[in-house]
């Protein structure tokens, strides 16, 4: 009983640079997801509004690749290391099952990578585009024995269409599938990425339009300001992640899912810290993460009536080392530390779900997540603003509940309830309203109620209608 769409292949690399989830999640009702055009950010994606508060990156929204989260235990998400010319379809997740997710699960956004067919595949790509844009692509595909293996490598460059905008970024996915036997499977998959981009920053109108111009002339489209000349503001990244996913079936009523991942990145950007650019900083975050997953899945028949059971425990840790550095002063380079501190989220969380079938056309799905997150700063600098070492911690359980109405194998009717929440991220934590160098610890998680109603239905064999009236309530929402 959910709102969830999936965005095939072809809407993701048919006539799309394959750049950002952007190009294609944009198809998809309830999301928005905006493209800043240009590499020094992540896109904006929301989704029936959770995530739009976020001035750039995904918040409020987790993200997967099959199955292994890109998306923090503070909620943090990264997108954009997955490299879509790998990736075979998107499903899209919205409404209050998201919750079952945990901790910033407004909505869920699962990125699968392509399956390998049974005979060896290579293949390339080539695009070539204004201010000198190209980007290759090549890949190797196939299984051998028991083995099925995905590589994907690609690269990026352009020099930007507006001024101070130049990029590259190269990336690789490696996937190998290991059939043990009909009952047990390991997954192992590789993604890395490596990023430099010129930070062109924003406008405002008048800087692109001049005074006295009428609003809808554009005189200057492609210009900076000058604090990002001045600054030579930047970001470069790297991003190494690691997952394994072991399935085994022990019988046709039981299945067993381990997942872990264990990965770092390295993120240095240059920031013009006054309107002039004479002033600067760098700001160094390295992050190390990692995490598991046990899911057990239980089916059968309770008095006639089938069932599906399960039931799991998650764990997610990331560590990031903060290093702020004013790089420039009064136009003149130095080197004087501000902030030095470690950055340390964990997350313990407890799942259950299931779904029977009451009636042979209908179905009670429901659920509950118990989630723990914990937010803890360990100041290395004190010289400065004094120890400003501290932790909070935050608990909640949000429980769904929802029917399916099968009215005809074409037409269903469905409802759900259910509650979310969501912590603030390091990001947001990092300064306090009154002292810059103290981050503030004493930010309240958002709480939200979400009810739904929905219709799906076939009208023809080519024809698909879903229709979703939602109502949802939050409170302390993050700003």
């Amino acid at each position: 009983p959910v709102a969830i769409d999936v965005v095939e292949k072809k809407d993701i690399q048919d006539g799309q640079l394959q750049m950002t989830l952007s190009e294609s999640l944009i198809r998809v009702p309830g999301i928005t997801a905006q493209n800043r055009t240009q590499s020094a950010q992540d896109p904006q994606i929301s989704s029936r509004g959770f995530g739009s508060r976020s001035s750039f990156g995904v918040r409020g929204i987790r993200v997967y690749v099959d199955g292994i989260p890109l998306t923090m235990p503070d909620g943090q998400g990264q997108p954009g290391i997955v490299d879509l010319s790998a990736v075979k379809n998107i499903e899209v997740m919205r409404g209050p099952f998201s919750a079952l997710y945990g901790n910033s699960s407004g909505g869920v956004i699962q990125m699968l990578t392509a399956d390998a067919p049974k005979t060896p595949e290579v293949g390339g790509t080539v695009m070539f585009g204004s201010y000198d844009t190209k980007r290759q692509i090549m890949n190797a595909t196939g299984t051998s024995e028991n083995i099925e293996y995905l590589l994907n490598v690609s690269n990026f460059e352009t020099n930007g269409y507006r001024d101070h905008s130049a990029s590259n970024k190269q990336q690789a996915t490696a996937k190998f599938k290991i059939n043990f036997s009909e009952d047990t499977k390991l997954t192992t998959l590789v993604n890395w990425f490596e990023q430099d981009a010129q930070d062109p920053s924003g406008l405002p109108r008048v800087a692109v339009t001049g005074a006295a111009a009428a609003p809808s002339a554009f005189r200057n489209p492609q210009g900076v300001a000058n604090a990002v000349i001045n600054a030579d503001t930047r970001v470069s990244r790297n991003h190494t992640q690691v997952g394994f996913n072991l399935e085994h079936t022990f019988n046709e009523h039981n299945t067993l899912n381990v997942m872990t991942y264990v990965g770092s990145r390295e993120n240095t950007q240059i920031l013009a810290t006054n309107a002039q650019g004479t002033n600067a900083r760098s700001s160094n975050i390295s992050r190390e993460f990692y995490g598991t997953d046990v899911r057990w899945d239980n089916k059968g028949d309770i008095a006639g009536k089938a069932y599906i059971l399960s039931a799991g425990l998650n764990y997610g840790k990331s560590k990031d080392a903060r290093m702020d550095t004013n790089i420039l002063a009064a136009g003149v380079p130095v080197n004087v530390a501000n902030r030095d501190e470690d950055n340390i989220v964990d997350n313990f969380d407890q799942y259950v779900q299931g779904k029977l079938s009451i009636l042979d056309n209908v179905d009670i799905h429901a659920g509950a997540r118990h989630t723990k997150v914990q937010l803890k700063v360990k100041d290395n600098l004190t010289t400065v603003n004094g120890d400003n070492s501290g932790s909070v911690e935050y608990k909640k359980t949000t429980p769904v509940i929802g029917a399916v109405w099968k009215v005809t194998p074409t037409f269903n009717l469905y409802t759900n309830y259910g509650r979310g929440f969501e912590t603030p991220t390091f990001i947001e934590a990092a300064y306090n309203s009154v002292n810059n160098g103290v981050p503030n610890l004493n930010l309240k998680p958002s709480q939200s109620r979400n009810f739904e109603l929905g219709a799906k239905a076939f009208i023809t064999d080519n024809t698909q209608v879903n229709l979703n009236l939602f109502r949802i309530t939050t409170e302390d929402e993050l700003v």
